[in-house]
C-alpha cells in the first residue's frame, strides 16, 4: 500500500462513506453462486463516493517480474490518496482464449481490489439457505453422538461437512470451542 503523506480528511470522507454507503447486491449468478459483480460495486458505491468528494481509479500495468497488476487509487478532493497493487492470478482455463482469460483475471482482481479498499462487502444473500443450525434437534443429536463417541471438534465439522451440512465459519468455531 501507498499513500499520500497525509490522509486525515480521506481518512474522515471514507469514514463517512463507509457510515452511509449500503451493501452491493448479489445479483450474478454463476456456477458457484450468486456474487456482486464490478459494475454492481461501482454503481452502488459511485453517488456516495461523489458526496463525499472521493473517486477510485483503477490502472493496469505490470511489476518487475512483469506480472499484469491493477492498482487501485482511492482520492479525495484534498489531494490525499491511498492506493494498493495486486497482481492478477494467471490461471488455466482451457474454455476461454488468452485474452479472454486475461479480461477475466482483470475483471476479477479489480472486483476484489474496489470492494478492498472501500470496505465494502456485498450482501450475504446466497448459501445462508444451506447453512444448518446448530439448534436443530437432527443436527444437535448428530453432534452430541459424535461427541459421546469421543470425537473431537475437529472430527465433528469434519463428519458434519462429509455428510454435506454446510457450516459458516462462526458455526465451526462454535463447535471448535466446545472442545
Amino acid at each position: 500500500m501507498n499513500k499520500s503523506e497525509t490522509i486525515g480528511e480521506l481518512a474522515a470522507a471514507l469514514s463517512k462513506f463507509q457510515g452511509e454507503c449500503q451493501a452491493p447486491k448479489k445479483a450474478k449468478k454463476s456456477h458457484h453462486g450468486t456474487y456482486a459483480d464490478l459494475g454492481g460495486y461501482i454503481e452502488t458505491a459511485s453517488p456516495v463516493l461523489s458526496k463525499h468528494e472521493l473517486a477510485v481509479t483503477q490502472l493496469l500495468d505490470n511489476d518487475c517480474a512483469g506480472q499484469p497488476t491493477v492498482e487501485t487509487i482511492l482520492t479525495h478532493s484534498s489531494g490525499e490518496w491511498l492506493s494498493s497493487m495486486v497482481n492478477i492470478p494467471d490461471e488455466a482455463n482451457g474454455r476461454v482464449t488468452g485474452a479472454q482469460k486475461a479480461g477475466i483475471g482483470i475483471t476479477y482482481m479489480r472486483r476484489y481490489a474496489y470492494a478492498a479498499i472501500l470496505g465494502l462487502a456485498a450482501e450475504d444473500n446466497d448459501g445462508n439457505e444451506n447453512l444448518i443450525s446448530l439448534k436443530d434437534e437432527n443436527v444437535s443429536a448428530r453432534i452430541e453422538q459424535l461427541k459421546a463417541e469421543g470425537h473431537s471438534g475437529a472430527q465433528i465439522v469434519k463428519s458434519l461437512k462429509a455428510s454435506n451440512f454446510k457450516l459458516s465459519a462462526n458455526q465451526t468455531r462454535e463447535i471448535l470451542g466446545a472442545e
